[in-house]
């Protein structure tokens, strides 16, 4: 028999015990990428996590998320010159009332990602030694842009709730702060919308 060129390991269970969000928001300067990868990790770990996944969901249709090569910077530059070449400006867009940049902005995040999921194993990013997660900004202009994140999965914090210390760190030139949006856990705890919907779905079998 010829060796297997496939493998995996075991499958492991986890049970969502926690679902912790914040909002993170980023000054960009411009059209390029952001790297937002510390600032993730740093939500995980204040948010306690152990096993799960963590979600980012971007507010906006004018910016996107990906994961993209962190070592080389070259690699930036040409994607930034594909999406250029794919969505030009000055191609007749009927949509021009916010400049000329703003048409092919749109195309650009509708060709990339407005949301990412990354699996946490053992309270670390499952990301690939050479993935970094990235905000790509594809207006000229700088700009204010918002980026959900919650992680769903088991923690290591105790108690029924939790308030996040605002994210805080400089993103390249750019800053990028979180607001703590707390931690659900199961209990007879006065709930707003969201921590009802959490925990329908922590009922759930």
């Amino acid at each position: 028999m010829p060796p297997k060129s496939i493998s995996r390991s075991a499958p492991s269970t986890v049970t969502v015990t926690a679902i912790v969000s914040s909002l993170l928001t980023v000054q960009t300067r411009g059209a390029g990428f952001t790297d937002l990868t510390a600032e993730i990790e740093k939500f995980i770990h204040d948010a306690g996590a152990q096993e799960g996944a963590v979600t980012l969901f971007i507010r906006h249709t004018s910016a996107s998320l990906t994961i993209q090569e962190n070592a080389d910077p070259s690699v930036l530059t040409d994607l930034m010159t594909v999406l250029g070449r794919l969505a030009p400006e000055g191609a007749g867009w009927s949509h021009d009332t916010e400049g000329p940049d703003d048409m092919p902005a749109h195309i650009k995040t509708m060709l990339t990602a407005t949301s990412l999921q990354v699996p946490v194993l053992e309270g670390e990013l499952a990301l690939g030694t050479w993935q970094a997660i990235y905000l790509v900004e594809h207006r000229r202009a700088p700009h204010r842009r918002e980026v959900v994140l919650q992680f769903a999965g088991s923690t290591s914090s105790r108690g029924r709730t939790l308030r996040l210390p605002p994210a805080r760190a400089a993103v390249g030139r750019g800053r990028a702060r979180g607001r703590g949006w707390g931690v659900y856990r199961p209990g007879p705890l006065p709930m707003s919308l969201q921590t009802r919907l959490a925990a329908s779905l922590l009922k759930r079998p």
